[in-house]
C-alpha cells in the first residue's frame, strides 16, 4: 500500500501554453514594425514643431509593449521548464526552515537529507537564496500560513486510514515532534476494547517506523499539500500567495514582480 504519495499528481500540467500563442507573437512583431514606422515619422515632425507629448507618448507606448513581451516570454519560460526541470520547495514559520524537497520530472518530491537540510537552514538564515536553489530552476518558498485556504477541509492520509484538520495538519509540520499527532489520532480512532489490548510505546514505535524519520515525515506532508495545491486552482493560489507575502519564488523573474500588482485576469491571459 502506497504511502502518502499518487505518482500521477506530480506530471499535472500546471501551465499549459495556450494555442493562439504562434498568433501572438505575430501581432506582437508587427505591433513593434508599426511604432516604429510611426515613431521615425513622429521624430521628422518633432521637428516640424509638432508638440513634444506626441513623442512622449510614443515612446511610453513603446515601452509598455516592450514590457509586455518579457512578461509573455518570462511566462513562456515557466510553462515550458516547470514540470520537467528541477525545482525545490520549503516551508518557513517566522524565518525558520520547517522542511522541504526537491522535484524533477514526474519523479516523487525527495526529502533532503540531514545535511542537506542543515545547509538549507544555514543558508536560508543568511538570505543565500541562490545557495539553497543550486542549480535547480526555481525555489519555491511557501510560508506556513499560504496553505491555510488549502485546509478549509480535513486532509486524507493514504495508507493510514485517518484525516486531520487544519491544526493537526499544521502541528505535524511546526512541531518538532509531527509524528506523534499522527500516532495519536491513529490511536484515538481504535475501538475501546482494542486500546486495551495494546502497549502503547510498541504502538508508537510501530507507527513511528512507518511513518519514517521525522524529516522525511515532514516532507511527505507537505506533498500532500503540495497535492492539494495542483488539485485546487493553481493560479489563483499561487497570485494570492504572492500578493499576501506567504509565498516567494526565486528567481525573482519580472512575470513573479508583476503578479502581485496585476489582476487576475491578466495573468491568466498570460500564461494560460
Amino acid at each position: 500500500m502506497t504511502l502518502f504519495f499518487n505518482k500521477k499528481i506530480y506530471k499535472h500540467p500546471l501551465l499549459k501554453v495556450g494555442r493562439g500563442e504562434g498568433m501572438l507573437w505575430i501581432v506582437i512583431a508587427v505591433g513593434i514594425v508599426i511604432l516604429f514606422l510611426v515613431l521615425g515619422f513622429a521624430l521628422k515632425k518633432v521637428k516640424e514643431s509638432l508638440s513634444i507629448l506626441v513623442l512622449v507618448f510614443i515612446i511610453a507606448s513603446i515601452l509598455i509593449l516592450s514590457f509586455g513581451i518579457l512578461v509573455i516570454m518570462d511566462a513562456r519560460d515557466f510553462q515550458t521548464k516547470i514540470n520537467e526541470a528541477p525545482k525545490k520547495y520549503i516551508l518557513v514559520e517566522d524565518e525558520r526552515v520547517l522542511t522541504g524537497a526537491s522535484m524533477k520530472g514526474g519523479e516523487l518530491p525527495a526529502p533532503f537529507s540531514r545535511d542537506e537540510f542543515d545547509a538549507i537552514r544555514k543558508a536560508f538564515s543568511e538570505n543565500d537564496l541562490e545557495k539553497i536553489r543550486g542549480n535547480d530552476y526555481k525555489l519555491f518558498i511557501f510560508d506556513i500560513l499560504s496553505f491555510e485556504s488549502l485546509l478549509s477541509q480535513d486532509l486524507a492520509i493514504p495508507g493510514l486510514n485517518i484525516s486531520l484538520s487544519r491544526e493537526e495538519v499544521i502541528a505535524t509540520l511546526t512541531e518538532e515532534n509531527g509524528r506523534s499527532i499522527v500516532v495519536k489520532k491513529i490511536y484515538g480512532g481504535l475501538a475501546a476494547d482494542v486500546r486495551s489490548q495494546i502497549v502503547y510505546e510498541e504502538f508508537e514505535s510501530g507507527i513511528r517506523e512507518r511513518l519514517g524519520e521525522e524529516d522525511a515525515f515532514k516532507a511527505k506532508m507537505m506533498g500532500l499539500l503540495l497535492d492539494r495545491m495542483v488539485g485546487e486552482n493553481y493560479l489563483g493560489f499561487l497570485k494570492e500567495g504572492i500578493r499576501e507575502g506567504h509565498i516567494r519564488v526565486y528567481p525573482q523573474t519580472i512575470m513573479f514582480s508583476m503578479i502581485k500588482y496585476a489582476p487576475k485576469q491578466v495573468i491568466a491571459t498570460v500564461v494560460e
